[in-house]
């Protein structure tokens, strides 16, 4: 992230990298939702050939599909987390030079925060 970048540049990131975040995390969660149907719709396709309901569990763990489910679940998660720091990284700048702004415009205005040539 450039510091230097114009205020109206940081207001769209700050936007586009909020609305990213709250859509990912929303298909996150509605994915961690759908994750145990998943599972078991996996697990009884192996429930015939397995011999027990846990070794049909550990060939269900194992398939492709539900691996793809799970790193599907995970790429949305990582989506979701990254743009929630970029978000606040962005915002922490705003805020940065809200403050900066505000001390400077104080500065100007109130002759307190100058410092004066006393010797003490």
């Amino acid at each position: 992230m450039k510091i230097d970048m114009m205020q109206a540049v940081l207001n769209s990131k700050v936007k586009l990298f909020s609305k990213k975040a709250v859509d990912a995390r929303q298909v996150s969660a509605r994915l961690r939702e759908l994750m145990p149907s998943r599972f078991k719709d996996v697990c009884s396709r192996y429930r015939k050939v397995a011999r027990s309901a846990a070794q049909a569990e550990r060939y269900a763990l194992a398939d492709e599909s539900y691996v793809s489910y799970v790193d599907e679940l995970l790429e949305t998660s990582s989506v979701a987390f990254h743009s929630r720091v970029q978000y606040e990284t962005h915002m922490m700048l705003v805020q940065a030079r809200q403050s900066l702004r505000f001390f400077r415009v104080s500065g100007r205005t109130k002759g307190s925060l100058k410092t004066d040539n006393k010797v003490y």
